[in-house]
């Protein structure tokens, strides 16, 4: 088994997390071969060895297994959050400057404009921070600007943020468990939230 560049067997209560870097020699895999190792990091967060299958909408499934997971990759690191009794979201982003362009696609005009310092790093948390979200619902398309929302927070190297999910105008899943951990080049994000309190 690899050698973790990141694990915390606790990072929230009944959540594991690994990190592991993906191994280019000099190139750029394709997402393909990135997912690969977003797959050996759930086995190391895990501390075994997991057959993973898709459903038919795309969310990873352990075969065989009662753990509930989430993967992610980004160019050079592949991650996962594994847990027996929480529904988990789990996303990692490189630090890039071409996040301002799409900013608008996740973000309200006067979120956008109340980000005078740290932009890249602040947009990028919030871009990782609505991926982990979307990805622990994971039931019906949802949009990341109206939906998924963020109480404003204050930037730090790691910390918690309070989120929740507006399912519709009468529905809303409300504390949902957000940890956030800059790196040198990322940010990771895990969001999570107990089984029983997920609403359709």
């Amino acid at each position: 088994m690899m050698k973790p560049l990141f694990y915390n067997p606790n990072l929230l209560p009944d959540v594991s997390v690994a990190i592991v870097e993906i191994d280019t020699s000099g190139q750029i895999l394709k997402a393909e071969a990135q997912s690969k190792f977003a797959r050996f990091a759930a086995n190391i967060a895990a501390n075994e060895n997991l057959e993973i299958i898709k459903t038919e909408l795309g969310k990873p499934l352990a075969k065989n297994s009662d753990l509930n997971l989430s993967l992610s990759h980004s160019k050079y690191w592949g991650a996962a959050a594994v847990s027996k009794h929480h529904l988990l979201g789990i996303d990692v982003e490189t630090l890039e400057n071409r996040i301002e362009r799409i900013a608008h696609k996740f973000l309200q005009p006067q979120e956008i404009e109340s980000i005078t310092q740290n932009r890249i790093e602040m947009l990028t948390l919030y871009w990782s921070a609505k991926e982990s979200l979307y990805k622990l619902y994971s039931k019906k398309q949802l949009d990341f600007a109206n939906q998924l929302l963020i109480k404003p927070f204050e930037l730090n190297n790691e910390g918690e943020l309070f989120t929740s999910i507006k399912i519709d105008a009468q529905t809303e899943i409300k504390n949902i468990t957000l940890k956030y951990k800059f790196f040198d080049t990322h940010v990771l994000t895990v969001a999570s939230l107990p089984q029983e309190m997920l609403i359709s």
